[in-house]
């Protein structure tokens, strides 16, 4: 039962973390006017962001493992007959979910702001590829995420 809350408080962070950063962030950066606050405005987001999504991501994953552990142990021999097609999409949905968020926080999100650390500014074409990138990935996996928990619903 405790896994069922913690599972369910993870994924309302994980999805709020990514309404969150699409509104607080990616939003309000277009109004500022200068580059060099826009880099250390999204720099200073994605310390707190990347962090919480990951985490958020990490214990919704070793939760629902635990759900379907017990799911598994009480349904027994007839566990694949009731479950396999809808565990299997959710599962694969999951997976690219788990895909593309790590894309978004270490590939995108992290590089950035170990980029913006080093001697040489970002250039502004670089604050524009980083943040279009963000635009997207950030609604794509929010929209996933809505259809990977749509396919849970329905188990």
């Amino acid at each position: 039962m405790l896994s069922f809350w913690l599972h369910l408080l993870a994924l309302t962070v994980y999805l709020g973390s990514l309404v969150v950063f699409w509104f607080f962030t990616l939003f309000p950066l277009s109004r500022l006017e200068a580059h060099e606050t826009q880099v250390k405005f999204l720099v200073g987001r994605l310390r707190i962001y990347n962090p919480v999504q990951i985490g958020a991501l990490g214990v919704l994953i070793i939760t629902g493992a635990f759900q379907l552990t017990d799911l598994k142990e009480a349904h027994r021999a007839l566990f694949t007959k009731e479950f396999g097609e809808s565990l299997s999409l959710k599962l694969l949905l999951a997976f690219f979910v788990i895909l593309f968020s790590t894309y978004q926080a270490m590939g995108v999100g992290h590089r950035f702001v170990r980029r913006s650390e080093a001697p040489d500014p970002v250039s502004p074409e670089e604050l524009r590829s980083v943040t279009k990138r963000l635009q997207y990935l950030t609604v794509f996996i929010l929209a996933l995420t809505l259809v990977t928990v749509w396919v849970s619903i329905r188990i």
